[in-house]
């Protein structure tokens, strides 16, 4: 996935706020960014409430 690939190798794809996906260059996995987001949310408050 997107998110482990950019862990393992520490790149980041620079865009503009107009640009509504995100295709990674390693895998090749293409996401939308609103969902990327509430993913990264729903997962830190996960986190933080011990679940």
């Amino acid at each position: 996935m997107a998110r482990k690939a950019k862990l393992l190798n520490g790149n980041r794809v620079k865009k503009s706020l107009s640009t509504r996906t995100h295709s990674c260059p390693n895998c090749g996995v293409e996401i939308c960014r609103d969902t990327n987001a509430a993913i990264n949310i729903l997962k830190k408050g996960m986190v933080i409430l011990g679940s």
